[in-house]
């Protein structure tokens, strides 16, 4: 199977990684989630740490843009309209009325 666009570190709970998740879909960008335990603090192991050093929830992971990785999801969410939303479908042009 291949590698899908993006990965999606979130979690069930909280609303955050669902935003990011509607945008990737809105903007029809293939894309898997991982979730993670926070239970268990899962986002503060090693292993997450690696992938966000702040530990917090979402990640967003671009394997077509080198592995490019942005955390929180405001930043996701422009980061995804800024690089992926070009016909602006979903934002209005930079400079625009």
């Amino acid at each position: 199977m291949a590698q899908k666009h993006f990965t999606l570190w979130t979690h069930h709970g909280g609303p955050n990684g669902w935003k990011v998740a509607f945008l990737l879909n809105e903007l029809g960008l293939e894309y898997e989630s991982k979730y993670v335990d926070m239970s268990v603090k899962e986002q503060k192991g090693p292993a997450y740490l690696q992938i966000n050093p702040n530990g917090r929830i979402p990640s967003l992971i671009d394997h077509r843009n080198n592995g490019y990785t942005v955390w929180e999801s405001a930043a996701i969410m422009l980061y995804l309209v800024d690089t992926y939303d070009k016909e602006h479908k979903l934002t209005i042009p930079a400079g625009d009325p």
